[in-house]
This record gives structure tokens, sequence and C-alpha cells, in this order.
């Protein structure tokens, strides 16, 4: 049966043969496989442009292989890249939330300085905050070198004006 396919593409039936074998083919789906797979080599042997030049065609495959490659290097690239990048991401992401974590929350607690007012005197201090204070005389202000916590907390034992800075997120709370 392949010598009357390749009889027939290669047009040496007469029209009696040439509807007999189609009407098999029609017929039979392992003949109509045959048949399509003989058509798709004849389709791709009159695509080459040069069907008896062997050596045309091997550097036609050559240069065909040679850009399967690169393709498939191109694309095994960009794959590694995302996989970095995916990677890169997650590990920087995982180390701001781990530093945040550790400096929010285990910060070592911050030296208090005291300032006690004599009698007699007034004094104006500017906090790391930006708050303004003015103690009186006789007055005694505990307060910390900065805020680190989550509040800003200070005490005062006497009179004491405050113009606060604010800061919704770390309220300021004071201790008399």
């Amino acid at each position: 049966m392949d010598e009357q396919l390749i009889r027939y593409f290669q047009g040496e039936l007469d029209t009696a043969e040439r509807c007999r074998l189609l009407r098999q083919v029609e017929a039979s789906e392992e003949l109509k496989k045959r048949f399509m797979e003989y058509k798709n080599i004849r389709a791709l042997v009159a695509l080459s442009g040069q069907p008896g030049d062997a050596a045309a065609n091997e550097r036609d495959y050559t240069r065909f292989a040679r850009l399967i490659r690169r393709r498939k290097i191109r694309s095994v690239v960009w794959h590694i890249a995302a996989y970095a990048a995916a990677v890169a991401l997650l590990v920087g992401f995982t180390y701001g939330v781990t530093l945040h974590y550790f400096v929010s929350r285990h910060t070592t607690p911050v030296a208090g300085n005291t300032l006690y007012v004599l009698a007699g005197q007034r004094i104006r201090l500017t906090l790391s905050d930006g708050t303004e204070v003015w103690l009186n005389s006789q007055t005694r202000f505990t307060y910390p070198a900065w805020f680190a916590d989550k509040e800003r907390r200070v005490s005062v034992e006497g009179e004491a004006f405050f113009d606060v800075a604010e800061n919704p997120e770390q309220p300021f709370i004071i201790s008399s």
C-alpha cells in the first residue's frame, strides 16, 4: 500500500487508481494516518526549495537546530532569572520583617535623664521627638534620651507646660 501512496504523490496513478486509493484512505483510519504523513512530508520537501541538494538541506537543518537550541537556552535562562528574583524577594522580605521585629520588640531600654530646676529658675527644653517642655522652679523632670517604645513616657514632679509634637502612632504620656 505504501508503494501506491508514493506513486499517488509522484503523480504516476491514473484516474481510476487514484479514485480507488482515495476511497480506501477514507475507509481506513490507519491508511488515512499514513496518507497524511506522506502528504506532510511532501509539503515539507516542497518548502525546502532544494529537494535534491543534500548539502543545502544539511546546512538548513543545522541552522534550524541551532535556532531551536538558542530558544531553549533563552527559555532556561529566563526561568532561572525568574526563580532567582523570587528567591531574592523572599530573602529581602524575610530580612526586612525580621529586622523590623527585632528592632521594634527587642530594643534595649533607653537610659533616662533626670533634670531638677533650682528655686528661682525656669528651663525650656526640647525633647528628641520635637516636644517642647517649660519647667518651673523646683521641678523634677525625668525623660528618655530618645523614645524607642510604642509610647513616649515622661514623669514630672512639680509644674510644667508641654507643647507636644503630634504623633498618633506613639502617644505622649505624662506621669506626675
